[in-house]
């Protein structure tokens, strides 16, 4: 079941999204999505969705962007990236898990691409481009 979570970024903007858990995991999980993208968004929501059932999975809109703090204006790529270790700290400080996976999806792939490799409590790195659903692509799914 997906919980509503908020944590604080490097710059004290407010970042939500939600979490899904079994009883028990090994791995922690991050989705990290597309540009114009949302974790309210399809493959954000599919993505909870089945990584849930077997593992700690975290997906949430970056800041500047739908239900985070900031302007949209003042969005820029490098502070995406900024958001990740946010994420993983928030992961950190909150639950115990043995490893952890980013997938970044689009843009979200580009961000993960450029984070990923300052980061050694990061695993594995997955990196997708395409869109999961064509017919829903660009829908929001209500939250």
């Amino acid at each position: 079941m997906k919980q509503p979570i908020s944590f604080k970024n490097r710059y004290g903007l407010t970042l939500r999204g939600f979490i899904s858990h079994p009883k028990r995991y090994d791995t922690a999980v991050i989705f990290l999505h597309g540009f114009p993208g949302s974790c309210h968004g399809f493959t954000a929501q599919r993505m909870i969705t089945a990584l849930g059932k077997k593992h700690l999975a975290l997906i949430f809109d970056f800041s500047h962007t739908n239900t985070s703090d900031g302007k949209f204006e003042d969005k820029l790529m490098s502070k995406e990236v900024s958001d990740i270790k946010s994420a993983i700290d928030f992961l950190e400080d909150n639950y115990s898990y043995r490893q952890l996976v980013i997938i970044g999806h689009s843009t979200g792939a580009i961000d993960a691409s450029l984070y990923a490799h300052r980061d050694k409590r990061i695993s594995k790195l997955v990196l997708m481009g395409a869109e999961s659903d064509t017919k829903q692509a660009g829908k929001m799914v209500s939250p």
